[in-house]
């Protein structure tokens, strides 16, 4: 059976044009051939299917006196039902929750969209890997929309919307996407035009195919094999002896590069992975189904991080921290894929790194992290701080 994705959302969903001018028709929706929820089924192929359920003026949990049935909440059962087995729920919504007449902000709909995302876990709908949901921020209203159901205020809640889904995203083990930046029309500065629909689409291919355990294969220019597929998965139990391997490879060219005093005896130890495993946030880079590259996410605060010194951390959260990042040598731009990674998991990434480990610093720095001051590991060992 192909793997079912649901995609519920508003207008932006449902693909209406507000000007006929941009669409390929001319009408009020764009047809097939332009909508995201289309561009995405089509780059996905036939191994997916890809099920859209947008509606113009849907809100999270709210009644619109103005428009009849819009409140995804009572029908959410309903929909998932309808649809099941699902390997996937993609919830783009928001947009609609901030307008005047509903007098709210960008936490109280968070806390909306939690609401969904209880409701939609409880249904017996799920495929066998179980609840899979992707949060999407929706595109800020522009300055300039021109429906009196939004003002400044909508403006500035949508905008906002993208921090608090993040935060949620994390609470609820959920996945996170912020579309911010798909272009909108001019016309109304709130719906997409085929380009912002064409971008979305890029957007959600990486997320989906590294949701459901598969990445982007890699481009025929870094592969000598013509295959080349690689993924980014949660480790397991039977991954542990080359993890293992690879942290050895690890400390070996640590020590020929000057830096001996980094993961000294057995760690990082199997004790000390197994935990990650069953925290569920330990990973490996897996291409050709050989493992390349193992990580730990931290997807909640890092104890170390509270105390720093000689500089200070942005006040950027929800944050993930990445730990203990080795690889065997064998794959180019391993560290960058690994951050791409994490950067679709959380918005704001952290870490740190030992002053003899030169190697590190520069793969930092060279993937936008910038150094913000000295942390203190338990023992009391200083370490570089990063934050991006």
């Amino acid at each position: 059976m192909k793997k079912h994705i649901l995609c519920i959302g508003d207008s932006n969903t449902h693909g209406l044009c507000t000007d006929p001018s941009e669409s390929a028709d001319h009408g009020s929706r764009y047809n097939e051939e332009e909508r995201w929820t289309c561009l995405l089924q089509k780059a996905l192929g036939a191994e997916y299917l890809v099920i859209e359920e947008g509606l113009s003026g849907r809100t999270c949990v709210y009644d619109d006196p103005d428009m009849d049935s819009v409140n995804l909440l009572p029908v959410l059962h309903a929909l998932l039902n309808s649809h099941e087995p699902l390997d996937l729920l993609i919830l783009m919504l928001g947009t609609n929750d901030s307008k005047v007449k509903f007098n709210t902000d960008a936490r109280k709909i968070a806390k909306g969209m939690q609401i969904l995302l209880e409701e939609a876990k409880s249904v017996p709908c799920w495929g066998k890997n179980g609840p899979k949901i992707l949060i999407v921020a929706p595109v800020p209203i522009e300055e300039g929309v021109i429906y009196p159901d939004f003002n400044e205020k909508s403006v500035e809640t949508t905008r906002a919307l993208a921090r608090e889904y993040a935060f949620l995203a994390v609470a609820e083990r959920a996945d996170f996407l912020d579309a911010g930046g798909c272009e909108l029309t001019k016309a109304d500065h709130v719906h997409l035009t085929a380009k912002g629909h064409r971008q979305l689409a890029e957007r959600m291919e990486t997320a989906v195919r590294d949701i459901l355990g598969k990445t982007v294969p890699e481009a025929v220019e870094e592969r000598k094999d013509g295959d080349g597929m690689e993924e980014i998965v949660t480790a397991k139990e039977a991954d542990l002896p080359r993890i293992l391997e690879i942290y050895d490879i690890a400390k070996a060219y640590m020590r020929a590069s000057g830096n001996p005093n980094q993961w000294n005896g057995a760690y990082p130890d199997p004790e000390t992975l197994r935990t990650d495993m069953e925290k569920q946030r330990l990973y490996v880079y897996k291409k050709n189904g050989r493992i390349h590259g193992v990580f730990m996410l931290l997807l909640e605060e890092e104890p170390t991080y509270a105390f720093i010194e000689d500089g200070s951390w942005r006040e950027e959260t929800p944050y993930g921290t990445i730990h203990r990042l080795a690889g065997d040598g064998e794959v180019k731009g391993l560290f960058a894929k690994c951050v791409a990674f994490c950067e679709r998991k959380v918005p704001y990434l952290r870490a740190d790194t030992h002053f003899d480990n030169h190697t590190m610093q520069h793969l930092l720095e060279k993937n936008g992290f910038e150094r913000r001051g000295i942390i203190y590991l338990k023992n009391g060992d200083p370490r570089i701080a990063y934050q991006k």
